[in-house]
C-alpha cells in the first residue's frame, strides 16, 4: 500500500513539473507588427508664447520612428494629459502573454541644461488595454520618480547626455498592456517643445504557463490514484 501510495503521488509530481516546463522563451515586441493594438492621440507642441496649439512636426508623427533603430528618429508623444493628447497605448501580441521588461530611449540632445526643455512622461501597465496602473513617471534629465505608484514594477535610468534609456521591470501582476502620457512642463518661451519624445521603444514578454492537456491527465490519474489508494488503506 506505501508503494502504491508512493507511485502515484511521483505521477502526481512528476505531471506538474511537465507543466513547469511548458513555459515558452520570452518575446521581444521591437516593431509594430509585435503589438495587436497601438493606439494614440498625439498632442500639440507649443507656439512662442508657451500655447499649445501648434501641430507636432510631421517627420516626429510617424510610430516607425520608435523602432527603425536610428536614434535620431522620433516620436513625440506631443503635450496633454489623459484624455487632452500625449498618449499611446500598447497591446502585445500576442496578447496572452505578460509583459515582464521593457525600455524606452528619450532623445535628450544635451539633457535638461543642454536643452532647456523638461519633458516627462507617465508609464502605467494594464490589461487589454485598460484598468490603468501607474509605474511612475521618467524625465529627460535622466530621472525616475515612482511617486503614486500603484504597479508592482521597477523603473531606472542610464546616460542624459544625449540620449537616456529607462528601463522597466515588472516584478508581479499578469500585464499585456503599457500606456505612455505626457507629463512635460511647458511655459512662455517654448516655441518648439513638443512633448516627450521616443526613439526606441519595446518591451520583453512571456507566455503565461498553460497545462497541456497530456499533463493534466496526468495529473488527474495521479490525484486519483492517490484517493483509491487512501481510500483502500482505510478498508484494510
Amino acid at each position: 500500500m506505501k508503494n502504491a501510495l508512493l507511485a502515484t503521488a511521483a505521477i502526481a509530481v512528476g505531471s506538474v513539473a511537465m507543466m513547469s516546463a511548458a513555459t515558452a522563451s520570452p518575446i521581444v515586441h521591437d516593431s509594430i507588427g509585435a503589438f495587436s493594438s497601438i493606439v494614440g492621440l498625439q498632442g500639440k507642441r507649443t507656439d512662442a508664447a508657451g500655447n499649445p496649439v501648434l501641430n507636432v512636426d510631421p517627420l516626429r508623427s510617424t510610430l516607425g520612428n520608435m523602432f527603425g533603430g536610428d536614434l535620431n528618429t522620433i516620436y513625440s508623444l506631443g503635450l496633454g494629459g489623459t484624455g487632452a493628447g500625449g498618449i499611446l497605448s500598447f497591446v502585445i501580441a500576442p496578447d496572452t502573454n505578460i509583459i515582464t521588461s521593457g525600455t524606452v530611449i528619450e532623445l535628450t540632445t544635451g539633457g535638461l541644461t543642454g536643452s532647456g526643455h523638461r519633458e516627462f512622461a507617465n508609464i502605467f501597465l494594464g490589461v487589454d488595454g485598460g484598468g490603468w496602473q501607474l509605474v511612475g513617471k521618467i524625465g529627460n534629465n535622466a530621472t525616475v520618480d515612482a511617486t503614486g505608484a500603484v504597479a508592482d514594477a521597477t523603473l531606472g535610468a542610464s546616460g542624459a547626455t544625449n540620449n537616456t534609456t529607462f528601463s522597466l521591470t515588472v516584478n508581479s501582476g499578469n500585464y499585456n498592456s503599457i500606456q505612455l502620457v505626457d507629463a512635460s512642463i511647458y511655459g512662455p518661451g517654448d516655441d518648439n517643445r513638443d512633448g516627450f519624445d521616443v526613439a526606441e521603444f519595446k518591451v520583453t514578454s512571456v507566455a503565461v504557463a498553460v497545462p497541456e492537456p497530456a499533463s493534466l491527465a496526468l495529473l488527474g490519474a495521479g490525484l486519483l490514484g492517490l484517493g483509491l489508494a487512501r481510500r483502500a488503506r482505510r478498508a484494510a
